[in-house]
């Protein structure tokens, strides 16, 4: 069976420090009140981000909302030839979109985590934590 989790991001409205919390779905259930005690006048929740099931290249957990990098294949058809491309060192959101994780790109194109080669992929942040990474990328 498939590990659900949640990733838990709030902001301390105070200091405005990020803080993240993982929490699986039995532990969800089991302390469903706890979640909302955390939400109290310090802590605002900003998301909850689930695990995709799947790891990067060193074994790192992939959830939505975080940031990869790396190689991505991609096809193209062009007068009914079909061409497949290999894109190195590029980045993109974790995203579920079209009833599947996958990773959003600057130019808004979709690949499907489940297409992408795993081995060639590391979650470097999250949208929340090191947003100036996408802006990077953006530049």
């Amino acid at each position: 069976m498939r590990e659900i989790k949640f990733k838990y991001y709030y902001k301390n409205k105070h200091t405005k420090e990020i803080i993240s919390k993982i929490r699986d779905i039995e532990t969800i259930e089991d302390t469903e009140f706890e979640i909302i005690n955390l939400e109290n006048e310090h802590l605002e929740l900003l998301d909850r981000c689930q695990y995709t099931g799947l790891k990067d290249k060193n074994g790192k957990e992939i959830y939505e909302g975080d940031i990869v990098k790396g190689v991505f294949e991609f096809e193209y058809e062009i007068d009914e030839d079909l061409w497949k491309t290999a894109r190195e060192n590029i980045m993109g959101e974790v995203v579920f979109q079209f009833g599947c994780f996958g990773v959003l790109f600057e130019d808004d194109c979709f690949k499907s985590l489940y297409e992408a080669i795993l081995s060639k992929i590391e979650v470097i942040g999250n949208i929340y934590e090191n947003p100036e990474l996408l802006e990077e990328n953006n530049d």
